[in-house]
């Protein structure tokens, strides 16, 4: 549900109420590399650079783990 929020509020190039879905989204699942994925979108926009590396190289290592799992 927070997921959904986050993408209609990306989708409105709101950032922040974004980032905030998105946040809470991983706190329900911490691995999920879609929410981390948009994070770093999010971040990026808001100029938080530093966090948007983070949640870039997280979402990089989650898609590659999974893809090798599969």
């Amino acid at each position: 549900l927070r997921f959904h929020e986050g993408r209609a509020r990306f989708e409105a190039q709101d950032w922040a109420a974004a980032r905030v879905c998105f946040q809470q989204a991983l706190a329900d699942s911490p691995t999920a590399g879609n929410a981390h994925y948009y994070l770093f979108l999010c971040a990026y926009r808001l100029d938080d650079h530093d966090a948007a590396e983070a949640h870039a190289v997280f979402f990089f290592f989650v898609f590659h783990l999974i893809s090798f799992l599969i």
